[in-house]
C-alpha cells in the first residue's frame, strides 16, 4: 500500500474512535448541565481572598492581629487558583444578588446571606461588629 492509503485509513479510524467515544460520553449523562448545590452555611464567616492578592494579605493580617477568628468562625477560601472555592464564591455572590460579570474580585467577605466587599476596613469593621454581637459602631 502507498503512504497516501496508510494515512487516509488512519484518518478514518481516528474519525471512528472518536466519534464512537463522543456518542458513549453523551449517552452517560457525561455533557449534562449539572447543577451542584452549594452549601454556604449563614452562621459562618467567609473571606474569599486570592493568591497574590496585597489586599487580602491585609484583611488575613488584620483578623489575626486582632484575634477575630477566636471567637467567630472564619472560614478563608483562596479562589484564584482553586475551582471548588470559586463555586462558593459564584454562589455567595448570587445569594448576595450581585453581578459577578465574569470576573473575580477579592477579597470579599460573606456573612449572613450579606457580601461585603468594600475593601479591609469594611471586612474588618463587619467582622469586629459580628464578634461584639452588633456593638462595634
Amino acid at each position: 500500500m502507498n503512504k497516501g492509503v496508510i494515512l487516509v485509513l488512519a484518518v478514518l479510524v481516528l474519525v471512528f474512535f472518536t466519534v464512537y467515544r463522543l456518542v458513549n460520553l453523551r449517552q452517560s449523562g457525561y455533557f449534562e448541565n449539572k447543577q451542584e448545590k452549594i452549601e454556604l452555611n449563614d452562621d459562618l464567616a467567609y473571606v474569599f481572598v486570592g493568591e497574590g492578592c496585597g489586599g487580602c494579605e491585609q484583611v488575613l493580617s488584620e483578623i489575626d492581629r486582632r484575634n477575630l477568628d477566636d471567637d467567630l468562625a472564619i472560614e478563608v477560601l483562596e479562589v484564584f487558583n482553586n475551582t471548588e472555592n470559586q463555586k462558593f464564591y459564584r454562589e455567595a455572590f448570587n445569594r448576595c444578588g450581585k453581578e459577578m460579570n465574569g470576573q473575580i474580585s477579592v477579597p470579599v467577605l460573606y456573612y449572613g446571606g450579606q457580601c461585603f466587599d468594600g475593601g479591609k476596613d469594611e471586612i474588618i469593621n463587619k467582622l469586629e461588629e459580628v464578634k461584639t454581637g452588633g456593638k462595634n459602631k
